[in-house]
């Protein structure tokens, strides 16, 4: 095989390795050397928290845990078979609350609208079209809202 490739798979594996590890919060912190008395997050130290073993505060980075590949993949077969990972697909309260509402507007809007347009005599279908465009906007920015929340929701889930 040509060593292009064998360095790119490699590296790759590499890479998938370190997201699997820190997706599963398997880190350690190194702390930045406050030599520099430096009091502002980097790009390679973006975390704040206390160090360890003092009463310091100070700037860190989150790095993979060093394991072997016997160990990785041992890791990956219980990450595959393991049930927990159906149960995260939660879904968010709030959000199910504000879609059931989202519906219920549109409902109501249709039903408010086709009373109007059989009480009112003159402009009533204009009224129903009023309340039926009205219901139909409200609702579907609800359910937008909704969906925007479940999709937080997953962000959250996924990295715990």
């Amino acid at each position: 095989m040509d060593p292009r490739i064998e360095n790119y798979i490699s590296e790759k594996k590499r890479i998938q390795k370190e997201r699997f590890l820190i997706s599963h919060d398997l880190t350690e912190r190194i702390f930045r050397d406050n030599s520099d008395n430096a009091d502002f997050p980097t790009d390679e130290f973006p975390n704040y928290g206390k160090i360890p073993g003092t009463d310091k505060f100070g700037y860190y980075k989150e790095v993979p845990i060093s394991i072997s590949d016997e160990d990785y993949e041992e890791l990956v077969k219980l990450e595959k078979n393991s049930p927990a990972k159906s149960i995260k697909n939660t879904k968010n309260g709030i959000a199910t609350a504000i879609t059931i509402f989202a519906y219920f507007v549109i409902l109501i809007s249709a039903i408010v609208g086709l009373i109007l347009v059989s009480s009112v005599k003159e402009n009533g279908w204009l009224l129903m079209i009023y309340f039926w465009a009205g219901g139909a906007l409200s609702g579907t920015l609800l359910l937008g809202f909704a969906e925007v929340i479940n999709l937080l929701q997953k962000l959250v889930d996924n990295q715990k």
